[in-house]
């Protein structure tokens, strides 16, 4: 395995091994990050009725680009 991939298997490793140390509380979402998810939510193209067929055919052009990757 190259130096590269080493390390940043070892960054994933300690990475998991702090979050097991830390425990996992409650999440906090600050009144930003609600006022953003809001105004999000508001948008014409996430109302109810709205055209949402561009979304499968990005998840389709996705799964096919995704099909033809090989390991290496």
């Amino acid at each position: 395995m190259d130096a590269a991939t080493e390390r940043a298997l070892q960054a994933i490793d300690e990475a998991v091994a702090e979050v097991r140390r830390m425990g996992s509380g409650p999440v906090v979402l600050t009144a930003e990050y609600l006022q953003a998810v809001e105004a999000i939510e508001r948008l014409p193209q996430n109302q109810s009725g709205a055209d949402k067929t561009w979304l499968w055919e990005a998840v389709e052009r996705d799964r096919r680009h995704f099909s033809l990757a090989v390991r290496l």
